[in-house]
């Protein structure tokens, strides 16, 4: 292949984030890449057994994998951490799509709204005639099967972060086509139940050591050096409920807190 280049653009997806695509130019088709930025490695390392598993399973037959738990457990930060993986990379060479849903609103139109933005979002990274696409009477399922045909045989990674509605979920899982792979992340058990055959897996809380670990890590040194007490550092691991989100954020306060104010520390 030759003459390749890169070009990188930005998209203002829904809820206002900012979204980058990137595409490979002389390529045919063109390879989207529609991710945010890469979260918090420290994170990451604290379910560094499990991301070797979930690995697995997306090289499995479904290619599929669900993580469900509460709020502050790492389920966007493992979504995340797969889709820039290496070895997922390999499985799927053709792209990345990234679709953030949150609670659904629906628009003037009635059709739901991260619905809506999600599929142009995908449409305008696979480079689809956009004004065609948005089209006032074309339904989700009818903007699905075009980004699915486009995407066609090609072997393509979807996200679909923080599902709230199995509907709004299951159409954007409508555009893959049959070598794609996809991993949703949602809170609701009973969205979860409600996907395609996939990997269900529950992210539970952290466990005492390895919470101490993701501690140490954002802030190296804290058992000697703020907690020489290790039975305060325990209370304070508890008090968090051992989810990796709040560790991350006392952790970020304890090394840096002036950017905290008192009713945080």
């Amino acid at each position: 292949m030759t003459n390749v280049s890169n070009s990188r653009a930005a998209i203002v997806g829904n809820n206002g984030r900012v979204i980058y695509t990137e595409v490979v130019q002389g390529t045919t088709p063109a390879v989207p890449f529609l991710m945010p930025p890469m979260l918090s490695t420290e994170l990451v390392e604290s379910r560094r057994t499990l991301l070797s598993s979930l690995r697995h399973h997306l090289n499995s037959k479904t290619r599929g994998i669900v993580l469900r738990g509460m709020a502050g457990s790492g389920k966007t930060a493992l979504a995340t951490a797969l889709a820039y993986d290496p070895e997922i990379d390999v499985l799927f060479p053709d792209g990345k799509l990234w679709a953030s849903l949150g609670r659904s609103e629906t628009n003037r139109t009635g059709e739901d709204q991260n619905l809506h933005s999600s599929l142009t979002e995908w449409a305008i990274a696979l480079r689809l005639p956009i004004d065609s696409f948005s089209s006032a009477s074309a339904s989700g399922s009818q903007k699905a099967a075009k980004i699915r045909a486009a995407i066609g045989s090609r072997r393509i990674l979807l996200i679909v972060d923080d599902a709230w509605e199995s509907n709004v979920a299951n159409q954007l899982l409508e555009c893959r086509g049959p070598n794609c792979g996809f991993i949703v992340t949602t809170r609701p058990p009973s969205i979860a139940f409600n996907l395609p055959v996939a990997h269900q897996q529950e992210l539970d809380v952290l466990n005492q050591v390895d919470a101490r670990l993701l501690l140490e890590q954002v802030v190296p040194g804290i058992g000697q050096l703020l907690f020489p007490n290790v039975h305060l550092l325990d209370d304070v691991i508890e008090r968090s409920g051992r989810l990796p989100l709040a560790l991350l954020l006392i952790g970020s306060c304890l090394k840096l807190p002036a950017l905290c104010n008192d009713s945080t520390r």
